[in-house]
């Protein structure tokens, strides 16, 4: 998993490079930004759906969990990616962002493991819900 995000992050990167060129101009790295960050509601409602299904959730679970929970995340995710990513592209050197952003990613998906487990108001997300295959 490890190796597979790490080439994802360099194709990413030099992908973004090639298309708005690699200058460290803030115009363009606002550019880059909004492009970085114009998928994270789906990646995260994908994420919720795979964490469910690894705990043998309903989909209903899910869908109500992503109803709740991912304005939020959004909200928290653009206030953490936004400023990663602007000091990621405009102070950190190519060879070291997919070190950068793997560390930041490494904070962020402790975050994601906590609010989906826990939820983001804080109670504890329906521990009687022992998912589809348990014995009852």
């Amino acid at each position: 998993a490890v190796v597979s995000t790490q080439s994802t992050g360099v194709f990413l990167y030099n992908f973004v490079d090639k298309v708005f060129g690699p200058s460290r101009a803030y115009f363009n790295s606002i550019k880059k930004i909004g492009l970085l960050s114009l998928f994270s509601p789906l990646t995260n409602c994908g994420y919720i759906m795979c964490n469910n299904l690894l705990q043998c959730k309903p989909l209903e679970f899910s869908i109500n969990q992503i109803r709740h929970d991912v304005p939020t995340i959004v909200l928290t995710g653009y206030l953490m990616w936004l400023p990663t990513h602007f000091v990621l592209l405009t102070v950190v050197p190519l060879k070291h962002r997919v070190l950068f952003n793997s560390l930041v990613g490494v904070l962020w998906t402790c975050y994601l493991t906590h609010v989906t487990n826990v939820g983001v108001r804080g109670g504890l997300v329906d521990l009687d819900d022992k998912g589809p295959f348990s014995k009852q």
